[in-house]
């Protein structure tokens, strides 16, 4: 299911992956099932939820996918 963030409200960051060279996050959407839980580009939701999107980047395993997406998170 695509979410329209402003609309719905981060409860969490469940997990991250990197799916076809980009940094994907697993959210759990505040009132909301597990069913609806999604993966959102990791870039999107930093717009949205900037420090929950680097706490999770920082938290995950050691990925250069991951690392060079936090570098340039991190500039901005």
């Amino acid at each position: 299911a695509q979410h329209d963030a402003l609309q719905y409200e981060v409860e969490e960051i469940l997990d991250v992956r990197v799916k076809e060279g980009k940094v994907q996050l697993l959210i759990s959407w505040l009132g909301f099932t597990k069913e609806d839980d999604s993966w959102e580009p990791a870039v999107d939701m930093f717009d949205y939820v900037p420090k929950l999107v680097l706490t999770a980047l920082q938290n995950t395993d050691s990925n250069p996918v991951v690392e060079d997406l936090l570098l340039e998170l991190r500039e901005d």
